[in-house]
């Protein structure tokens, strides 16, 4: 079979451990309103995610250790483990430790490596960089590429570090802050500093999760705002691509998954230019899980095919839907939908998505 990699690409180019504590408790906490970080931590205690030491403290301005910056950002996005099956992942993480379960997900995960010498080393303090780098892992961000990015984010961050797009997107999106020009990358974290860009990354992906509805004069559909409509990208001078921008109305997410909408005409475009047949790859998918439940709000999904190994190499969990939609009354012809996903996740997302589309 030939890879069909291309054909995504180019439609790419074309368009809790504890019950939370209230707020009330914080009247015993040695941090009050006047702190930076109070804000952050209130928010954090009252969705018990952070929890203080067994003497009531937080210690905002304490340095945060690996191990405690973790917990608090696994503890986020997929609450407690199971300790009994995430208990042996690096040589410094004792087993049954407050924090085992947390560290040994997050390896499983895939969101942390540790050191060359098998270690983690949990008690250490983090900076800055780190920081980030395991923040955007564990809540699911994927920052821009480096080519993709103009401008230097501070004075001393180049775009061409490994770090410079993470502190371009935390910046961009007042994860961290941008006054003073400077970031300070190797500064180790206050465990205050950290609850504070865990809270403005969760304030952050609460706001893109909300439904955005789009609509034109063929088709509408609400889908999360991690997905952004993609605009024209073919030379100027090549004046048969030019036209698939008129014909395809694409949405991607960071991490490159989308959805994509097509009508006959762009079925021709695509034969000419990629030499690959909507009928021949239909036909070549049948290998592929037959998606009973998807389903559209208005309309008739048929030639329905889901290939979870469409791209050679990708590891399991990465697939794509191929269909077409038809109106439930009028000549509209239809519209042809293909849509990637990388994991598990995302290919519940797109099913809801599709659950919302109207053919008009």
């Amino acid at each position: 079979m030939k890879s069909l990699k291309p054909v995504w690409l180019t439609l790419i180019a074309a368009v809790t451990f504890f019950t939370g504590m209230q707020t009330s408790a914080a009247q015993g906490l040695d941090i009050d309103s006047s702190h930076p970080n109070y804000e952050a931590v209130m928010y954090l205690m009252d969705h018990g995610i952070v929890n203080g030491y067994p003497d009531g403290t937080i210690k905002p301005d304490q340095e945060i250790t690996r191990a405690e910056l973790l917990k608090i950002f696994v503890k986020s996005a997929a609450g407690r483990p199971e300790t009994f099956e995430y208990n042996r992942c690096f040589n410094d993480v004792v087993i049954l430790e407050w924090y085992t379960g947390y560290v040994c997900y997050a390896k499983a995960e895939g969101w942390v490596e540790g050191y060359e010498d098998g270690s983690f080393k949990p008690a250490d303090s983090i900076d800055n960089v780190e920081t980030l780098a395991m923040l955007f892992r564990t809540q699911g961000l994927y920052p821009p590429e480096y080519w993709e990015i103009d401008a230097d984010p501070f004075l001393d961050v180049s775009i061409g570090e490994w770090y410079g797009p993470d502190v371009w997107y935390a910046k961009e999106n007042a994860i961290i802050g941008s006054d003073g020009g400077y970031f300070y990358p190797g500064t180790l974290v206050t465990r205050g500093e950290a609850f504070e860009m865990l809270y403005r990354t969760l304030l952050y992906v609460e706001e893109l999760s909300k439904p955005v509805v789009y609509s034109d004069e063929t088709l509408s559909f609400s889908h999360s705002g991690f997905y952004t409509q993609e605009v024209d990208t073919f030379p100027a001078d090549d004046t048969t691509s030019a036209s698939i921008g008129d014909m395809v109305t694409l949405f991607t997410n960071d991490n490159g998954d989308g959805i994509a909408f097509m009508d006959e005409e762009i079925l021709v475009t695509l034969e000419e230019e990629l030499e690959i047949s909507i009928d021949d790859l239909l036909a070549e998918m049948t290998d592929g899980i037959y998606a009973e439940d998807v389903k559209v709000k208005s309309g008739k999904v048929v030639t329905l095919n889901e290939y979870n190994e469409f791209f050679d190499g990708f590891e399991e969990g990465t697939g794509t839907f191929l269909f077409k939609v038809e109106p439930a009354f009028g000549s509209n012809p239809g519209t042809y939908v293909i849509a990637h996903y990388s994991d598990a996740k995302t290919r519940e997302e797109l099913i809801a998505m599709f659950k919302t589309i109207v053919i008009k």
